[in-house]
Parts: structure tokens; sequence; C-alpha cells
């Protein structure tokens, strides 16, 4: 299930994270393997190639943690050969510059 809103963390700041992520499924399994992944909150298919058994997916959270563990679940998924982290993108609050010395505010 894709859901781009993802509540901040406010333990690590990290308001939002998406990974790419390439899956390798086992002969015979990429039906099974798909429908596994689209159940995923966060998960999205974008590309299938059935020759080769791969989806491309993307998936967000609101941590590094959940990241992780995501990709975990992806990787323990039945029927599974691989799943390969490719891409990752974070984003945290805005933060302030830090004045310069001699400037008002430092």
């Amino acid at each position: 299930m894709w859901n781009p809103k993802i509540p901040a963390d406010p333990e690590n700041e990290v308001h939002f994270t998406c990974s790419g992520i390439v899956v390798t499924a086992g002969a015979g399994r990429l039906q099974d393997v798909r429908r596994a992944l689209e159940a995923m909150e966060g998960v999205r298919l974008h590309q299938e190639d059935p020759p080769s058994g791969r989806l491309i997916v993307t998936q967000v959270a609101s941590s590094d943690a959940e990241q992780a563990a995501g990709l975990e679940r992806i990787q323990r998924t039945d029927g599974v050969l691989a799943a390969d982290l490719v891409y990752y993108h974070r984003e945290g609050p805005e933060e302030t510059a830090p004045a310069h010395p001699g400037e008002p505010g430092a």
C-alpha cells in the first residue's frame, strides 16, 4: 500500500526517507513476490521484468531504522532471492545555518 504521508520521527528528526530497491524473485515466484510487495505499507512497485524475475520498488519511511527494517522485511519475503538497495534519500527538518562570528546572533 503506497503511503507517502509519513509522520516525522522526533527521535532522529528525519521526516522522510525514500529508497530504491531491486528485488529478484525465485523461478516461478514473480507473481507471489509482486503481490507480497504490493501489500506492504510504504512500498510501491514501479517496474517488473518477468524474464529476469526482477522488480523495481521504492519504499518510503519516516526514519533510517524503518527503512532498514523494511528492506530486511522485503529480503525475508518468501520467494525473494535478493533485495538490493540501489538508491537512498533522506530529508530532515530544515536546518538553520550557524551564524558567522561577528554577525548578529553569533
